[in-house]
Formats: structure tokens, C-alpha cells, sequence
């Protein structure tokens, strides 16, 4: 066989030699940087989980501070450092590739532990004693706390020593054969979890509180209404026939509602009762006279196209919508759309959980938005409204420099949506306006706001 016939053979062979070891080189290269990412990544984990670990020691030590302060300021540096704590923890828990039931738990208690301890502070501040229930609790939280830093350490420890690992690595077949499984992060940490005694539901004035379930008061006492009802509301309140809505479902949790559209608008309405909790998606269609579909229209006193001729547009549609006895407290005017905030007001008392939002025209006093999600949930003719303090007992004190304008008794609500009976103090300092509410039981202020005030509107915050 000459030479000539064999060199193709040879070139051929050669280049498929030199095509696997390119290959054989790039898989090489990919494993080595698969590892290297691993490795990476494990440095990243153990720093994470080792601040999570070192964070929920600090909180346990903030959580027992708390439960032993004695005075509002050791009350309120409990707080902090248990705000700061359950804060960082948060973090690094965020940055591990954790998940699962368990593992909301553990989030649920960051968020409680903190806001438990803020809670607390606030009460002292206020000179409101414990209950023995709440002494339980704190009782509790603390205990749970302890046991859950002592467990996170261990596996912290054992995480550092390589006895377990967060993911399972990229490694070979051949590595895998020949490596002893190890734990994952993922299934120890849910284990460990599950075996903590739990510290139960809590129930307190703050952001984070577990719900207590229960109706509303105004819509305890109504009846259900069917799909087919609840339609039927709908083409009434919309000025529409039912046949041309479509059901958008129903929805559960504490207010259960039905949702309808048109394509365009869109309405949702109570379960119960069959009330407008929301409508959004209308459009200023009217450039006459004449009546427009969802307007509430009556008699008017002020003329049309005035921003007092939306505001009693406003309170002719709700009172239609059996919402009555309102006060405007805010509002804000962008071209001709108004935003209106109102509030009930129960025998002299400006009830602000009851508020109701509407957008509107200002030249048609059309109705193009509502949310009165606030009222329904909140709504009650059974409040307590007798003040323990008069308006002066509550308002010796004020702030420095403030002068007083107006007083009002409210009723306001809090970070937990719990209300608190209120002296609404309108103050000045000469140059604005601010608003400082006065504990009617004890005469603490609880809360400020500063009043924005232009041609275009009203607002506070």
C-alpha cells in the first residue's frame, strides 16, 4: 500500500483523535469551573447561614431583654435591637436556597419577633401595663427563640465542618459513586424546625399579627348572595344588563366577593349583602347634562363642573349605595379627576377605619373609581365612644412651639387594625398645619401628621 493511499486514512484518524481530546479537554474545563462554582457557592452558604446563626443569637438576647424590661426606655432598646436582629436575619435567610412549609414558619417568626417586641415598647410608652396573657407570650417567644438559635448554631457547625451540605454538588458518576451522600442543609434545617415546640398564634397591636378570623360587623348580619344574585346587583349598579358581564370567579379569605366586567369596568361586590367593595376601569363619557351611569345623580346645590359639585356627587352616589353619615377628610384634584377620601362619623365622632376612596369628574361628577374595602371591613355601630379624659384633660401638653386650632374626638386605627378612641388636635406653628392624636383614656400622644395644603387638594402624612 503506497504512501499516497494512506496519508487520507492517517489525516482522517488524526482528526478525529485530535477532536475527542479537544473534547475530552472542554468537558475537563467545565467540570473544573462546575467545581469551582460549587465551591463558590458553598463559601457564600456557609457565611449566610453563619450570620443567620449569629443574628438569632442577638435576637434571643433582645427577645429576653424584653420580657424583663422594666422601664418603657429599656422597653424600647429591647425593640430596636430585636428589630435589628430579626431584620438581618431576614437577609441572610433570603440569600440561602431554602424552601418549604418549615421554612415559612421561620420567616412568619422574623417578621412576629421583632414587631411582637415594638409592640410591647409601644405599650409601655403609653403606660399600658401586661396583660397575663401577653406575659405568657412574650414567655413563649422567648423560650422558642432560645431553642431555635441553639439549634441553628449546631447546624452552623456542622455545616462548617462539611458534615452536611446546602445542594447536592456537580459532580461525575464516578465521583458519585465513590462519595458517602451527605445531608442536605434543606432537610436538616426542615427537620429541626419541625421537632421546636411552637409558640403558637400571636395576637397583638402590630403589623404582623395573626388575624383573628370572624366576619365583618356590618356584613355579619346579611345574607349571602348566589352568583346569579350578585350578577343581577351588578348590571343594577353598572346600569347595564346582566347578560352583558362577565364573571371574573369568586374569591375567598376575610371578605369573600364576587368580581364582574364589562371588557372595560370592572366591579366586585360582597358575597354578603351584595356591596361594592371595588370598581375601577370607568371612563368620563358624558359631555351633556344629562345623567351618567354610575353618577348617583340628584339635586344638585353647586354648580356644575366645581369641585363642590363632585364632592356632593360623591355623597349623593354613596348614600344610593346605602354608605351615609360621611365627612371628606382628603382629597387630591389632578386635571379634572378628584380623589376623595371619606370617613364615618358616629354621633360626632369621625371614624377613620371607615374610610371610602372615589375618584370622580370635576366637570361631570362622574364616578370613574371606588374602594371601600376599609369601611366594610371595618364598619360598626357598636364602638365604644365615651372618652375617659375631656379634650382638656388630654391636651395639657403640647407639642412645643404648636398652637392650638381645633379639637375633635376620632376614632383611628392602628398598625394591628385595632382602633384607639382620639383627641384630633388641629396645631400650628405659623408657618403649617399638623394633626396630633391624644389618647382619649390617657392623654398620651400617639400619633402626628402634617397637613399638606394646596389649590389642588388636601392630604396628611
Amino acid at each position: 500500500m503506497n504512501l499516497d493511499t494512506l496519508r487520507p486514512r492517517i489525516l482522517k484518524r488524526s482528526f478525529w483523535v485530535a477532536l475527542l481530546l479537544i473534547l475530552s479537554l472542554l468537558a475537563l474545563q467545565q467540570g473544573l469551573r462546575a467545581a469551582s462554582l460549587d465551591r463558590t457557592l458553598a463559601a457564600h452558604y456557609e457565611q449566610s447561614f453563619s450570620t443567620l446563626s449569629e443574628t438569632l443569637s442577638a435576637l434571643e438576647q433582645a427577645v429576653n431583654l424584653s420580657a424583663v424590661a422594666a422601664t418603657p426606655d429599656q422597653a424600647v432598646a429591647a425593640a430596636s435591637a430585636a428589630l435589628s436582629a430579626s431584620g438581618a436575619a431576614k437577609t441572610a435567610l433570603d440569600l440561602l436556597p431554602l424552601t418549604g412549609h418549615n421554612l415559612d414558619t421561620l420567616n412568619r417568626y422574623l417578621c412576629q419577633a421583632g414587631d411582637y417586641t415594638l409592640a410591647r415598647a409601644q405599650k409601655a410608652v403609653l403606660g399600658e401595663g401586661y396583660t397575663g396573657a401577653e406575659r405568657e407570650e412574650i414567655a413563649a417567644l422567648a423560650q422558642y427563640t432560645g431553642e431555635l438559635s441553639a439549634a441553628v448554631s449546631q447546624l452552623s457547625a456542622n455545616y462548617s465542618g462539611k458534615e452536611m451540605r446546602f445542594t447536592e454538588p456537580t459532580v461525575t458518576l464516578a465521583q458519585a459513586s465513590a462519595e458517602v451522600p451527605l445531608p442536605t442543609m434543606q432537610q436538616e434545617l426542615s427537620d429541626c424546625l419541625s421537632s421546636l415546640t411552637g409558640y403558637g398564634e400571636l395576637i397583638y397591636d402590630g403589623v404582623y399579627s395573626d388575624r383573628e378570623e370572624g366576619l365583618s360587623p356590618l356584613l355579619a348580619s346579611l345574607e349571602p348572595l348566589s352568583e346569579e344574585e350578585a350578577l343581577k346587583r351588578a348590571g343594577e349598579f353598572l346600569s347595564c344588563s346582566p347578560e352583558s358581564l362577565q364573571s371574573l370567579g369568586r374569591s375567598e379569605g376575610a371578605l369573600p366577593t364576587y368580581t364582574f366586567t364589562d371588557g372595560v369596568r370592572t366591579l366586585e361586590l360582597t358575597e354578603r349583602g351584595g356591596l361594592p367593595l371595588l370598581f375601577f376601569g370607568a371612563e368620563d363619557t358624558s359631555s351633556d347634562g344629562t345623567a351618567v351611569p354610575v353618577s348617583g345623580d340628584s339635586e344638585h346645590t353647586a354648580p356644575r363642573g366645581t369641585l363642590p359639585y363632585a364632592l356632593e356627587s360623591a355623597k349623593q352616589f354613596l348614600s344610593a349605595h346605602g354608605i351615609s353619615d360621611l365627612t371628606l377628610c382628603y382629597y387630591q384634584c389632578t386635571g379634572d379627576q378628584l380623589y376623595a377620601v371619606f370617613a364615618c362619623e358616629e354621633d360626632g365622632v369621625l371614624c377613620y377605619p371607615d374610610r371610602v376612596t372615589l375618584g370622580l369628574s370635576i366637570s361631570t361628577g362622574q364616578v370613574l373609581s371606588l374602594s371601600a374595602e376599609e369601611y366594610l371591613t371595618h364598619h360598626s355601630e357598636k364602638r365604644a365612644l365615651q372618652p375617659s379624659l375631656s379634650a382638656e384633660e388630654a391636651l395639657r401638653v403640647l407639642p412645643e412651639g404648636w398652637s392650638l386650632l381645633s379639637t375633635r374626638l376620632c376614632v383611628i386605627p392602628t398598625a394591628g387594625e385595632k382602633e384607639r378612641l382620639c383627641y384630633e388636635a388641629l396645631c400650628t406653628d405659623g408657618e403649617q398645619r399638623a394633626l396630633y392624636y391624644y389618647s382619649a383614656d390617657t392623654g398620651a400622644c400617639i400619633a402626628s401628621k402634617l397637613l399638606y395644603e394646596s389649590a389642588g387638594g388636601v392630604i396628611a402624612h
